[in-house]
This record gives C-alpha cells, sequence and structure tokens, in this order.
C-alpha cells in the first residue's frame, strides 16, 4: 500500500529500475481516505491502464456482492487522477447476465474532488460514494457504471476475479474495490424489538398505574 508519505521514495525509485522488478507488484496510492462499510470486493490487482478515453469515457463493469446490506461506495484505480474533470459512477441490477437499464444508485465526483491531487505518475484510489441506500443481497450479481468526460481506468488486463466482467472488454476487470454496510443480524434486531416492546409495556403500566392514583385523590 503506498501512502502520501512513502510516495516521495517511490518516486525516486521507481517501479522499472528495481532488481526484482518482474516480480515486483504496483499498487495504487491511498490518496483518499477509503469510505465507510466494509471492503467486499477488493480486486487491486494492477497491470496498466485498461481504457484511457480522452472524450465521453462510458464503461460498466459487473461483479457479485458476498454480503448482503447497502452499497456504500465503489473504489477506482484512476491514473492521472488529477486531470479527472468529472466522474460519475452508476449501480445497476443484472439480471441473466444482462444489465438492467435503469441505475439504483448513482454518485458524482466533481472536478474539487480531484483538483489537489496534482501530477501522479502511479494511479491513485478515487471513491465515489453513494448517498442514498442501494441493498443488496449476498450472492447478487450488480453492475457499476463510470462515466466522465476524461478518465484513465486501470487493471489487471486479465479476467482476474470470478463473477465479474468488464463489459466492453469482455474477459477483462477493471481495478475496483467495493464497500457494503452490512444489514444487521438478525439477533440484533430481535434484541432491538424486545427492548422497545418492553419499555413500551413498562410506560403503559406506568402511566396506567398514575392515572389510577390521580383518580383516587
Amino acid at each position: 500500500m503506498i501512502t502520501k508519505s512513502s510516495f516521495c521514495f517511490t518516486l525516486l525509485f521507481p517501479l522499472l529500475g528495481l532488481p526484482n522488478a518482474e516480480a515486483a507488484a504496483l499498487t495504487a496510492v491511498e490518496w483518499f481516505s477509503e469510505p465507510s462499510g466494509l471492503r467486499v470486493v477488493d480486486q487491486s490487482e494492477l497491470a496498466g491502464v485498461i481504457k484511457n478515453d480522452s472524450s465521453n469515457m462510458d464503461v460498466t463493469q459487473i461483479f457479485t456482492v458476498n454480503s448482503s446490506g447497502s452499497v456504500s461506495a465503489i473504489g477506482l484505480a484512476l491514473g492521472a487522477a488529477g486531470g479527472t474533470p468529472s466522474l460519475t459512477a452508476s449501480l445497476y441490477r443484472v439480471s441473466n447476465g444482462v444489465v438492467q437499464p435503469s441505475a439504483f444508485a448513482a454518485s458524482i465526483l466533481l472536478a474539487d474532488y480531484f483538483a489537489g491531487i496534482g501530477p501522479q505518475t502511479v494511479p491513485v484510489w478515487a471513491y465515489a460514494e453513494f448517498s442514498t441506500l442501494a441493498p443488496v443481497i449476498a450472492g447478487e450479481q450488480i453492475a457499476f457504471r463510470i462515466q466522465s468526460p476524461f478518465a484513465e481506468l486501470w487493471g489487471p488486463r486479465s479476467d482476474v476475479l470470478q463473477g465479474a466482467e468488464l463489459v466492453e472488454i469482455p474477459g477483462t476487470d477493471l481495478a475496483f474495490r467495493a464497500y457494503v454496510i452490512p444489514e444487521p443480524a438478525t439477533g440484533v434486531l430481535s434484541l432491538i424489538g424486545c427492548s422497545l416492546l418492553f419499555f413500551t409495556s413498562t410506560r403503559a403500566s406506568l402511566c396506567e398505574k398514575g392515572w389510577r392514583k390521580f383518580r383516587s385523590r
């Protein structure tokens, strides 16, 4: 994992200059804080640029979630991230391998999100967070769509994640992360329900006793 503090060291000793460069793995810079939720998908393998569009980037990645809850964010490995003018990430249901036409959640990253990054020689993890609930079920296939006037997306140049695929380039995955806020466990919900029932019953009993005492005066 590369952090801001270690990034200068990375620039001084680039990957190609290492004696064991073939065995070394390229990693994206952790420039931003990770979003809330569990990182349920971590396809962080990088080999190079998968898609580099100077105008009208529009790609869709299918993947399988392994935890029920709500998708809180999608992380992307972006090259030349400081030059990204804006980026929209949208979530879609997938039925029988077909991406459905209507998005059920969307997140927009504006220019000010990328403005402080500056020039980079390696990709940066950028996170599109969803403010509305995006419920999913464990084992469900969903898709995220990336649209941008300009974006450089990195990945492994191969299909390395089971149950996932880049729609525009079959047999390939993007480098991405998916975050899910898990749904409360059944036991926790039952405990909350019992506590509320006890509180309501106790309060009603106290009110009844108070009313009887008032009337007896």
